[in-house]
Parts: C-alpha cells; sequence; structure tokens
C-alpha cells in the first residue's frame, strides 16, 4: 500500500514538473509570495487602476504592486481595525480613479485612488446603502467570481447585487424569482427569472449574463432573454468539452473581464456580439485548480495575465516573446557561434546541427533537429563560420580546412587544405568568397568557376584577419587584431582606422547594405562597430565615437548588430539583448563633438532569461552571428541554444506611465504624499523620499532621475543624479533649513527628449535664529553697534587726531617760530645788508664830496691869503662852515638811524612843537634852497605839537625837505598842516617833476619785501630813512604827485 502511494506520488511530482516545463517554455512565469513580497499568500480580489499600479486584496492588507515593488497598506499605516480584506468593489458615482477594498468586517473600507489607498467608511452610507435591499441580512454584493462566500450563503440569499463599474448608481439585483436593473440609481427594468444559484451570474460590458449547465450563456436584457454560444480559441481545443463542470467562469468584478477556465486552459473573453463570445487563449498547461486560483486580472495592452491564489500568492503569465531551440540534451552540443540558412524555415551550424520549426500539420511550431553528417564529418571543433553561396551550396570551415557541400548538405563537393589556420569567410554581393587566413592574410574563392582554388588577394597580407564585411561595391573592411582596415578591392590600397589599433573589434554593421540575409534599412554614412570591452561606436568622417554604456556595463561585451524594418537595432551581450532606436543612435553620433549641449542618451530596452533565453550569455566570435530566416525570424546563436525571434512581432514593453511621490520616510517614520507640497520638522535626518512607477518589464529599462534645487531654481546637467531602477528612493542624509524643489525625470522610451518630470516642493522650517525677524534684528544690532564701534571709533580717532594734531601744532608752532626767527633772521640780515649798502652808498655821496669839497676849498684858501684875496677867503670859509654843518648834520641822522636798527635802543616819545623843529630844518637848508632858487614857505602853527621822537621825526622832516630841495629848482617847498578824520597831516610839498610811481607805490605800501626790492632803484639813504622811521615812530606815510610829490607824515591826535 505504501509503494502504490509513494508510485503515486511520485507520477503526480512528475506530472506537475512536466506540466510546469511545458507552460515554462511559453510563458515568462513570476510567481510571488510572503517569502519575496506578499504580506499573505492568500489573494482574494485583483484590479488595476488607472495609473498602471495592480491592487491586492489579501487577508493581510490592501497590497500595490507596481510590477516590482508591493506595498501594503494595513494597521501600522492606516486606521483599519482589521487588515483582512476579501474583495474590491467598483466606485458608483462614475468615477474611474476610484477602487474600494472592502474587509472583511464590512467596517475597514480603503478607497484607492491615485497611487495611495484612504480610510473612507462613507462608501457604505453614501454609495452602498443607497441600493434597494442593501441593509438586509439576506443581502450579498458580488465580488467576483468565482466566489466560495456565495456557494456556503446561497441558501440564505435573498438579494445578490452586482455592481456596474464606471457607471453613475447602475447595478443589479438578482432575486430568487426576478431580476431588476438600476441605472442612475432609479429601476430602468425587470424582469421574472428563477434563480437557484447566484454564482452563475456575471457582466461584462455593463450587460448581465449567465452560465449555463450547456456551456453556453444568456444575456438578460430589457427585452428579454438572449442565447450566446462560445466562438473562438475554444471551438479550437479538442479537449474542451462544453458544460464540462471542470469550465468555470472567472469575473473580475471590478475590471469587467471574464475568463473561462477548460482544465488547464484559461481562456479570455475578449467580446460578446452579435451572439457569439469571442474567446482567446492566453495560458496553457498551467493547473489553475491545483493552485486554488480564484481571481485574475489580465492586462490586454501588454498580454500579461495576472492569477491570485488562496494559498499560494499570486502568479504573473506573459507570453514568451524568443523562443530558444536546442539541439538533444548536452549543453556542449547547444553552444552555438554561426549559422546559415537551411530550408525555410530552419539553419544549419558547423557541428552539422539542424534546428527549425515545423511550419505545418499537427506538430506546426514545434522544434524539429536533425543531423547532416556529411558536414558533421569535417568538424573539428572549429565553429566559427559556415555560409551558403548564390548557388545554394553549403560552404563550411574547420582549422586548416575548407569545405564545400551541396544545397542539401548530404555530399561534400570540394575540399581544400589552405595550410594555415582559416579563421573567416564571407562572401560578398557577387557571390565571391573571401577567406582571411592566420599569417597569409586575405584569399577568394569564385564560386562560379567550379573547382577554382582559393586565390591569394593582391594587396598587402595583413594577419589575423577575424572577420570581413563588404562596404560598397569596390571596399571590403577587414577586422584584424590590430584593428580596423579598409580595403579597396579594385587596387588593393589598405588603409587602418585611426583610433581602432587596440579594440577588440567583434563585428561590423554597415547601414543599408543587408549581410548574411539580416535586413538592414538604408543608412547613408557611418558604420557601427561592435567590441568586446568598450561596446558600440560608430566611424563617419574619420572619426570614431563612442556610445555611452548601460549602468551595469552590459553592452560592453556587444557582439553584432541587427537591424529590423522598423528601424530598431539588436545587440546581443555577454549579458542579454539590449534594444535601441537606430534613430536615437545616429542623432547622439551626430550632436556628439558639437559646441553644445550633451548629447542625449540613447534610451535602450534590456532583454534576458525571463523573456525566453536559455542562457543570457550570447555568442558573436562566429560569422555570421545572426541570420533572417525567409519567413522573419531572427536566430541568434548562444551558449544555450539558439534564440529565435520575429523583432517586428514584439511590441516593446515602455516604461511611459506615470510616477508618483508615494511616500516620505524620516528617521524610519512614513508618512503618505497627497500633495505637491512637503512640510517637514526642523532638521530632518535620514530623508527617503519614495517614487514608485507601475512597470512590468525588466526593471533595468527604467530610468529615473533626480535633481535638488533651491526653490525657483531650474535643474541644470550638472544637478541630475541617476536613481537605481531596484530602489527609486532619493536619500538625504539631512537638509538645512529652505524651500528646495526636488525635480523628478523619467525616461518613457525611445526618441528624442522623451521624458516626463515632475516636481515637489520640500520646506524645512527655519529655526528662530534664521528668521527674517531674527535676521532683521541682528542686521540692526550689527548696524547698531557697527555704528557705536565706528562712533567710539571715531571719537578714539578724533581724540588721537586732536592729540596728534595738538603736537604737530606744538611742533609746528615751534617750527614756525623758528622758521619765522629765521625769516626775521633773514629780513634783519638782509635789510642790514642793504642798510650796510645804502649807508656806504650814502657816504659815498652824501659825505665823501662834500669833504672833497671842503678840501678843495681849503686848498684855495692858502694860495687867495698870499694874494690877500680874504674876501673870497671868507667866503670859502662860509661855504666851508655851512658843508661841515651839514656833513655834521647827516651824520648826526645816520648815527641816530644807525642806533635804531643796530643797537635796537629805546624810543622816547615826547610832546613836540612842529614849528621850531622844521624852522631849524629851514636854518639848516637855507643855502640850499637859495643854490637851487627855491622858496620856503612854512605855514604850521606855532601851537601844532604831536607825540613823537623829537629828534627820529627831525630826520625824517629833513630827509624830506633835502629830497624836495634836491628835485626842485625854482620852484616852492610849502610845509603846512591839515586835519583829516581826526588825523594830523604834516604835508611837505614841493613844485618839482614828481617821484616816480614805483617809488610812490614803495613809499605808500607795507611790504617789507617790497621795501627792500623798490630801494634798490636809488642809492640814497634818506627815503628808506624816511620810511623805516615813519613805521617805528607809529607815523602814518602817504605820498602823492600833484603838480610836484607831497608827503604825507600822519600823526594820531590822541
Amino acid at each position: 500500500m505504501l509503494i502504490r502511494i509513494f508510485l503515486i506520488t511520485m507520477l503526480c511530482l512528475r506530472l506537475t514538473i512536466s506540466d510546469a516545463q511545458k507552460y515554462e517554455e511559453k510563458y515568462a512565469v513570476s510567481h510571488y509570495t510572503d517569502e519575496n513580497g506578499l504580506p499573505q499568500n492568500s489573494v482574494k480580489s485583483i484590479a488595476a487602476d488607472k495609473n498602471g499600479f495592480i491592487w491586492l486584496a489579501t487577508e493581510n492588507g490592501l497590497v500595490r504592486f507596481d510590477g516590482h515593488h508591493f506595498y501594503t497598506f494595513d494597521k501600522t499605516n492606516s486606521n483599519l481595525l482589521s487588515p483582512r480584506f476579501y474583495t474590491l468593489l467598483p466606485d458608483l458615482t462614475g468615477n474611474t480613479n476610484r477602487i474600494y477594498a472592502i474587509g472583511d468586517n464590512l467596517e475597514d473600507v480603503m478607497r484607492i485612488e491615485g497611487p495611495n489607498a484612504v480610510d473612507d467608511s462613507l462608501y457604505y452610507a453614501k454609495q452602498i446603502s443607497r441600493v434597494p435591499h442593501s441593509n438586509t441580512d439576506r443581502d450579498r454584493t458580488a465580488s467576483g467570481l468565482p466566489n466560495s462566500l456565495i456557494q456556503m450563503s446561497d441558501r440564505l440569499l435573498h438579494y445578490y447585487i452586482i455592481l456596474v463599474p464606471s457607471r453613475i448608481g447602475t447595478f443589479y439585483i438578482i432575486q430568487r424569482d426576478k431580476i431588476e436593473f438600476f441605472t442612475n440609481w432609479k429601476k430602468s427594468w425587470d424582469m421574472p427569472y428563477k434563480t437557484s444559484d447566484f454564482s452563475d451570474y456575471f457582466i461584462s460590458n455593463g450587460s448581465l449574463f449567465s452560465f449555463t449547465s450547456s456551456g453556453n450563456l444568456l444575456c438578460f436584457r430589457a427585452d428579454g432573454l438572449e442565447k450566446i454560444h462560445l466562438d473562438g480559441d475554444i471551438l479550437n481545443d479538442p479537449s474542451y468539452v462544453a458544460g464540462s463542470k471542470k469550465n468555470t467562469i472567472f469575473w473580475n468584478n471590478v475590471s469587467d473581464q471574464v475568463f473561462i477556465k477548460a482544465d488547464k486552459k484559461f481562456y479570455y473573453i475578449e467580446d460578446i456580439k452579435a451572439g457569439n463570445c469571442i474567446t482567446r487563449l492566453i495560458l496553457d498547461d498551467f493547473d489553475l485548480e491545483a493552485n486554488i486560483i480564484q481571481t485574475a486580472y489580465f492586462d490586454t495592452d501588454k498580454k500579461r495575465l495576472f492569477l491570485g491564489s488562496s494559498t499560494h500568492g499570486l502568479f504573473v503569465f506573459i507570453r514568451k516573446d524568443f523562443r530558444t531551440l536546442r539541439f538533444g540534451n548536452k549543453d556542449s552540443e547547444n553552444i552555438f557561434y554561426t549559422q546559415t540558412i537551411y530550408g525555410k524555415s530552419q539553419v544549419v551550424t558547423p557541428q552539422g546541427s539542424v534546428l527549425g520549426l515545423i511550419d505545418s500539420g499537427k506538430k506546426n511550431r514545434e522544434i524539429y533537429n536533425a543531423i547532416l553528417p556529411a558536414i558533421q564529418s569535417g568538424y573539428e571543433g572549429d565553429g566559427s563560420s559556415i555560409l551558403t553561396d548564390k548557388q545554394g551550396n553549403i560552404w563550411s570551415k574547420s582549422g586548416y580546412n575548407l569545405y564545400q557541400y551541396d544545397s542539401k548538405g548530404e555530399h561534400l563537393l570540394q575540399h581544400w587544405d589552405i595550410g594555415d589556420q582559416i579563421y573567416t569567410m564571407y562572401m560578398d554581393d557577387t557571390g565571391r568568397i573571401w577567406l582571411g587566413i592566420h599569417r597569409n592574410g586575405l584569399f577568394y574563392i569564385d564560386t562560379s568557376r567550379p573547382a577554382q582554388k582559393p586565390t591569394h588577394f593582391k594587396g598587402p597580407v595583413l594577419e589575423d584577419i577575424m572577420h570581413i564585411f563588404q562596404g560598397n561595391n569596390d571596399k571590403l573592411w577587414l577586422i584584424t587584431h590590430h584593428g580596423l582596415f579598409s580595403v579597396q578591392i579594385k587596387t588593393g590600397k589598405t588603409t587602418l582606422i585611426p583610433g581602432t589599433e587596440k579594440l577588440i573589434i567583434r563585428s561590423l554593421y554597415i547601414p543599408g547594405k543587408p549581410k548574411n540575409n539580416v535586413s538592414g534599412n538604408a543608412g547613408k554614412d557611418g558604420i557601427f562597430l561592435s567590441t568586446m570591452g568598450d561596446g558600440i561606436f560608430f566611424y563617419t568622417e574619420k572619426k570614431l565615437i563612442q556610445f555611452p554604456m548601460d549602468d551595469n556595463k552590459f553592452i560592453s561585451a556587444a557582439h553584432y548588430i541587427v537591424e529590423d524594418k522598423k528601424g530598431f537595432l539588436w545587440i546581443p551581450t555577454n549579458k542579454g539583448l539590449f534594444q535601441f532606436a537606430k534613430k536615437d543612435f545616429l542623432r547622439f553620433a551626430n550632436e556628439s563633438g558639437k559646441e553644445t549641449a550633451k548629447p542625449e542618451k540613447p534610451f535602450f530596452l534590456y532583454y534576458n532569461k525571463e523573456n525566453g533565453f536559455n542562457t543570457n550569455e550570447f555568442n558573436g566570435r562566429g560569422q555570421p552571428g545572426a541570420v533572417r530566416l525567409p519567413d522573419g525570424q531572427v536566430s541568434l546563436p548562444s551558449m544555450n541554444g539558439l534564440v529565435w525571434f520575429t523583432p517586428e512581432n514584439i511590441s516593446p514593453e515602455l516604461p511611459d506611465k506615470s510616477f508618483f511621490f508615494d511616500r516620505i520616510e524620516i528617521r524610519d517614520k512614513i508618512s503618505r504624499i497627497n500633495s505637491d507640497t512637503i512640510m517637514l520638522e526642523q532638521d530632518p535626518q535620514r530623508i527617503n523620499l519614495h517614487i514608485t512607477t507601475p512597470y512590468y518589464g525588466n526593471n533595468y529599462n527604467t530610468n529615473l532621475s533626480y535633481a535638488l534645487t533651491k526653490s525657483g531654481n531650474k535643474p541644470v546637467a550638472a544637478d541630475w543624479i541617476d536613481l537605481k531602477s531596484a530602489d527609486p528612493t532619493i536619500r538625504f542624509s539631512e537638509l538645512s533649513s529652505g524651500k528646495y524643489t526636488v525635480t523628478v525625470r523619467k525616461t518613457n522610451g525611445f526618441g528624442q527628449n522623451n521624458y516626463s518630470t515632475k516636481s515637489i516642493t520640500v520646506i524645512v522650517p527655519k529655526h528662530w535664529y534664521e528668521t527674517f525677524l531674527f535676521r532683521l534684528a541682528c542686521a540692526a544690532a550689527f548696524m547698531a553697534a557697527v555704528f557705536l564701534f565706528i562712533r567710539s571709533r571715531t571719537r578714539y580717532l578724533k581724540k588721537q587726531n586732536q592729540e596728534l594734531e595738538t603736537k604737530i601744532k606744538a611742533r609746528t608752532q615751534s617750527l614756525e617760530e623758528t622758521l619765522q626767527q629765521l625769516q626775521i633772521s633773514e629780513k634783519e640780515l638782509n635789510k642790514q645788508m642793504h642798510i650796510r649798502t645804502r649807508l656806504v652808498a650814502s657816504i659815498s655821496h652824501d659825505i665823501r664830496t662834500p669833504i672833497k669839497f671842503l678840501i678843495y676849498a681849503s686848498d684855495k684858501i692858502q694860495p687867495m691869503i698870499d694874494v690877500q684875496k680874504y674876501d673870497q677867503v671868507a667866503l670859502i670859509g662860509k661855504n666851508i662852515n655851512i658843508s661841515a654843518k651839514q656833513i655834521n648834520q647827516l651824520l648826526e641822522n645816520m648815527i641816530q638811524y644807525i642806533k635804531t636798527q643796530f643797537k635796537g635802543e629805546h624810543i622816547k616819545f615826547a610832546e613836540v612843537f612842529l614849528y621850531p623843529l622844521i624852522s631849524e630844518k629851514i636854518t639848516l637848508f637855507t643855502p640850499a634852497i637859495q643854490e637851487h632858487e627855491n622858496t620856503f614857505i612854512q605855514e604850521t602853527s606855532r601851537e601844532v605839537t604831536v607825540f613823537s621822537n623829537n629828534h627820529l621825526l627831525g630826520v625824517v622832516i629833513h630827509n624830506i625837505i633835502d629830497n624836495a630841495n634836491k628835485f626842485t629848482y625854482n620852484g616852492d617847498i610849502r610845509v603846512f598842516t591839515e586835519t583829516h578824520h581826526d588825523k594830523l597831516h604834516l604835508i611837505i610839498a614841493d613844485g618839482g617833476p614828481g617821484i616816480s610811481l614805483n617809488l610812490m607805490h614803495w613809499l605808500n605800501g607795507d611790504d617789507d619785501e617790497k621795501t627792500l626790492e623798490v630801494s634798490q632803484e636809488f642809492n640814497g639813504l634818506g627815503l628808506l630813512m624816511v620810511k623805516e622811521i615813519s613805521s617805528m615812530l607809529g607815523i602814518g606815510l602817504f605820498v602823492e604827485n600833484d603838480k610836484g610829490t607831497s608827503f604825507h607824515l600822519i600823526f594820531n591826535k590822541n
């Protein structure tokens, strides 16, 4: 018995494994449980919102799925009483953006709107309660099919309510004996109909249907019943049995989708029209019953199926776009480097292996493989090159040997031992086959000439030619270990392409020329280089441009490029397959090197084992690498089979959905984001801003970046920081106070500037010491402090300046006094020198001349006495007496003047009578006056007195009268007094010609320097004594020319 149980168990296990292998060959399957994201393994309901998120009702929370990350709404981040949800329901107000999650206790309701779910306890009060019979104990609201709750309580139910999504107040109420239909909250129609099982009912596109025991559908309309027949893929299934109990309806009540499970096949009802129900097979060989699948959702755009299990979590299926063909079971037999077309839908490899797909019959699309013994016999481990010539013959090489087989590969036609290692073979447009020989360089064979031996090319010998490609009709491109060379076929001229010397080039792609049956669209200029270690290059106009790599540098090991008919480039690598838009590559190459902004990095889609490969490692050492079959399929050699696909049939799954600022986490405290502004606390630390975007393709295709700027500033190129696709979270260790803008940018797909951008404002409050008022107060305090400092400093500096000025003033005063003393001394010295000069001149003129006269006259006395001329002697003696008196008076005046100048004697003042003083001088000058025939007129009163020095005043009057008499002839010399403005004027006027203006200005002036300068114009001492003695006596001096010269001696009456 135990043995039988064991055998049955092993058989079931084998069958299960076999079934798994079957569906996994067709579908990429992702299985999620509580071990890899789900909070719990019971998925009750599935729905998709308008943003593209998948929502799951589980017994441990409401779960949002974006394709790679699960986020659970439960008691930790909401006000739920219990995290158990049993279904999702639509909105009855017509809002298609809202979905409601209903808890087991019917009190916990969460409203799904946008990327978040919030508590909404009013759903029943404002919507469900408006539905008739909804408040009884005998009603139930439909939550999709299958539904075990209905089956368990079916006998107790009287009212089964089916809500119609996306419409206002639209629903069906199914009773035991009738069906009612409401729209816009009003009954539209009703129909009598007996119901025994409520679980037979579902809706599609707003219409009510039931699944009959015969396997057909009934549609309930206002005008009656309509019988619907199944059609489509389900009828093509020979195992389908109408009315079988294994046929089960799956109905998604929120997404308005209906499915039929028939054994291990799962059909989607695409449309119901004209009495027919169109079905499409979307899943095969998967046991839904064994996995307890209870809910389903189908993404009709991307053909992705989501299945929720009661115990096994979530399954996600998508049909593989790629198919891997293997030869036998040995991995060593499935390492392929190259291939060539064999028939319509098959290829043959250098190993002699034929692989392909059967294109007709019961085994259509199944893998076909066979062996060609003739080719296999020539294979010696070198599987790097094989081709089919224009005559259909197959060429292969192995080591030193070159083989030619017939078109079926069954017979060897020719064989050559080249004598050196053959690295590669290539057929150009003319059918000529080129050979790259290890040390001997380039050879060729003209296949139109039977039995022709390989001929050495006339150009220079290039060693290690690994790949050969044809450019235009007259050019070959040769890939060697030493770089890329271009060769002119006619002349043999060979040119090394600069910059390629150190590149490990694996292949070339020349747009516009189909290579090895791989289609290429027209391309005008440039060639693409695939390298090992450096990625993709573009060579044009003698310029080599390197394309940017992906983040993980998978494309660094690029094997070759295949262009499809839609303008996409497919690039196999050691880490998977890349899809680029050729126009993006060419735009990047065109913009590189220009003095503009950095060119935009080309977008790519990445494919790996999840898409249908047995391995991510493709091979690219052989030539040709890829081939395109007549039926449009492309075959790529890999380390584990040949990967086949039709590029034009692949719908690129682009990350073009919107993205959202989901939640913010600060010091492990999570808050949901519901607005475009986030207000943080002061000094926030460990800030995590989570971004979410629905994308169900390979996560490596998601390109998100962010920039943090001060509010009002636009991000520049240097501000953008890439986010990891596996964890799109913006992290800040801390943020200082201020207003920031976080801008996030997502690449949506191929093309230029294909971005989505969103911004959110982040405000970090300022500390009290960062506020405007505090800063204003600080500024005011600072300005006051500066003012006080400046004022204090100014006072201090002023005080210092004053002290300095006092010191400087004292020193300056001392210097000025010294300078003044020096100047006075200099003036005194100059004056004394001047006086001495004048004394010498005066003595020479006024004294020496009279003395000479006295000597002369005395010499005449003795001779006159001898001749007794006594009268004449007496006259001479009288003249001598007069002259002696004049000399005496002159000397006396000089002596008095010299005393005042040199001795500085004190001048004694007294009352002086002018009349006798003048009379004395008249007596003295009478002879001289008579000699000049002048008349002296004294009109001075006898009572007039002045306060002065008698002797020095006499010197002044003496010199004035002497000067008047000298320059007056036969004229009057008049002395008189006048009173002007309480001043006494003693005026001595003559009738002479007058003095010069210069001398008059000098006498009237006060400038001592001028005194010295002007006084040099005459030799006498008299006027100098007049000016200086008048100044010493305090007598004003005024000279004028008025019919002669008038000297005014001006005395103060007081």
